[in-house]
């Protein structure tokens, strides 16, 4: 879909202002300068009771001034006003339906199934981009037509868009990706974007996972591709009590993490050693915070 953002412009919230509020990413020329169109980049955002920070979302995606953008909403029937929102940036949307769903991975999945995009991506409904982003990506992946995946950096923020730190992201490959647990450093899903054949060789996303989904998806890719960087900002990361992720708390992570971990380890003493040093560190944190806790009770 291509379309002029001037309209999108004119419908913000009085209090709000700069990007992507009052400001939009400048307009790409409708088609390359050989004559050919953009490739098609297809977004989709899984929807569900996060009308506080949907619409920015929204127009973090619409503003980008992409020539060939396909923007597909997933929203799994919130109650909160969520609708009222995503109604009114319909005209801009290239799909969107709101119906009980089975979570974010069958939403994002469903999504996916729909697309129809060359360059394809997930974006949550309280992370938004950084203006510039899909002209950055297009750019990469035309100028790079032998790599299939590519990550910018990412902002981490807290629920009122202040940022509080920053991932700098590096290329990555499946040895590199299946260390996170000594490294504890992933891809930054936010800022990710691959080609959509992948999913066409390696799957979609597991539905049966609620918080490793992605760290799964990206063991299959990067089976037979790397994660390659580029310096520059995609993507906001956002951290609020009504996330996953909390104020940064992972201790419900965990489970999966593990779970897909010996998923993917196979026969390597090397890494089974890795995954039995973190356990033994979390059974030792375990055991004294026990101690702690029964100390405090004798005193």
């Amino acid at each position: 879909m291509s379309f002029d953002g001037t309209e999108i412009l004119k419908i913000f919230p009085p209090e709000k202002t700069g990007w992507p509020w009052t400001e939009a990413t400048p307009s790409l020329p409708a088609i390359m300068s050989d004559g050919s169109p953009w490739p098609k980049i297809s977004i989709v955002t899984p929807s569900f009771n996060q009308a506080q920070y949907l619409e920015e979302t929204i127009r973090s995606v619409l503003l980008q001034g992409y020539p060939n953008l396909e923007y597909i909403i997933i929203d799994g029937g919130s109650k909160d006003g969520s609708l009222e929102i995503i109604n009114r940036y319909e005209p801009w949307l290239s799909y969107r339906i709101s119906e009980p769903d089975l979570g974010q991975s069958h939403a994002i999945n469903k999504g996916w199934q729909r697309a129809t995009g060359e360059i394809v991506s997930w974006v949550n409904s309280d992370d938004w981009y950084e203006p510039g982003t899909l002209n950055k990506v297009a750019e990469y992946f035309i100028e790079n037509p032998d790599k299939n995946i590519v990550i910018g950096d990412c902002h981490l923020v807290n629920q009122d868009d202040l940022v509080f730190d920053n991932v700098f992201n590096i290329e990555k490959g499946f040895k590199d990706i299946i260390r996170f647990w000594e490294v504890r450093s992933i891809p930054t899903q936010p800022a990710l974007f691959f080609r959509r054949k992948l999913l066409d060789i390696h799957g979609y996303l597991d539905p049966s996972l609620n918080y490793a989904m992605d760290y799964d998806l990206w063991l299959r890719f990067s089976r037979q591709n790397r994660f390659y960087h580029v310096e520059q900002f995609f993507a906001n990361y956002r951290f609020h009590p009504g996330s996953k992720g909390g104020e940064q708390e992972w201790n419900r992570f965990i489970p999966e993490w593990k779970k897909v971990f010996r998923r993917y380890v196979g026969f390597n003493p090397g890494l089974w050693l890795i995954y039995f040093r973190i356990e033994l560190r979390s059974f030792a944190k375990r055991i004294k915070h026990k101690a702690f806790s029964n100390d405090k009770q004798t005193n």
